[in-house]
């Protein structure tokens, strides 16, 4: 017999996808962390900047294939007590994280420590 563990954290599997044992211990390996939009400034000044999730409708997104059970990764967006999950649409899927960090391909929904570096620099 099975339960499924529940999760919120950002980046996380959601509770559809996780399946425990009942005589199996669920541990949290990682930190929160959060997931957001980025792209190359040469994509972002082709068009006018997505300000809305509902504005990504409109734009080319690189989506990304889970390894674990190949589905799109959602994108979801939280403010406040709400929440969105969009379905974008793209010309790219991948399923290597750093291939989503491709320049000027379109936006890619990443980890914030992994588009740390990229946003440094500018």
């Amino acid at each position: 017999m099975t339960d499924t563990a529940t999760s919120s954290r950002a980046g996380s599997t959601p509770a559809s996808r996780l399946s425990v044992e009942r005589d199996m211990t669920v541990l949290r390996l990682v930190d929160d962390f959060r997931m957001f939009p980025v792209a190359a400034p040469n994509c972002l000044a082709r068009r006018e900047k997505p300000s809305l999730p509902r504005d990504l409708h409109a734009r080319n997104c690189i989506r990304y294939r889970l390894p674990s059970d190949s589905s799109i990764q959602p994108w979801i967006f939280r403010k406040s007590q709400q929440e969105a999950e969009i379905a974008v649409e793209g010309s790219l899927t991948v399923n290597d994280l750093d291939l989503q960090m491709s320049d000027g391909v379109g936006i890619a929904y990443v980890a914030e420590a992994m588009a740390a570096p990229s946003l440094a620099q500018g």
